[in-house]
């Protein structure tokens, strides 16, 4: 899996800047293995710094501040758009496509709050045959207000990165966008 997100990043190398980029060990490595105080065996990595503050840190959100997180995290779907690895396919609960898991804790939730859950899954299972045949691609599907990197300056921010690929996914190349709206 870390080869998934090491290989993100190198597909990624030529992106503007816009992306941590690896650094390398001593022997040219991606990754080192180090062991816990449990003696558990752990891999690391060492990424680029990417100075700014965390889009949740920022206030207020200017319509020309999410002009920009649209336009990079456009930038960053679209370089996506070509890159494949087996690791992005794989059955993942935060992949939207994978909705229907929520199902079984929906009795969870007030009656008021089930019934706008059962609502808006059953609108999802009318649009799947329809959503099933879209564009897939790997995204990177968490473009969340901890996961973009805004510029220091006060006047007018600007999105300097997208960071953390964890949650990257091969799934439908729109997802990117509804995760990355649902959080702007």
């Amino acid at each position: 899996y870390m080869d998934f997100q090491e290989s993100i990043l190198l597909h990624l190398k030529n992106g503007k800047g816009l992306f941590p980029e690896i650094i390398e060990n001593r022997n040219g490595k991606s990754s080192s293995v180090i062991f816990d105080d449990s003696g558990r065996e752990r891999f690391v990595r060492l990424l680029s710094w990417i100075s700014g503050r965390m889009w949740s840190d920022v206030n207020p959100i200017t319509s020309s501040l999410l002009i920009n997180l649209g336009q990079k995290a456009g930038t960053l779907t679209g370089l996506l758009h070509d890159f494949q690895h087996p690791n992005g396919n794989r059955v993942f609960e935060w992949d939207i496509a994978n909705a229907s898991w929520t199902r079984e804790f929906v009795d969870l939730f007030s009656e008021n709050h089930q019934n706008i859950i059962k609502h808006f899954l059953q609108r999802f299972d009318e649009i799947t045959p329809k959503y099933s045949t879209l564009r897939k691609s790997i995204v990177h599907n968490d473009v969340n207000d901890n996961n973009i990197v805004v510029s220091k300056n006060l006047n007018s921010p600007e999105v300097v990165s997208i960071i953390d690929f964890g949650d990257a996914v091969y799934t439908q190349t729109i997802n990117d966008l509804a995760v990355t709206i649902a959080y702007a």
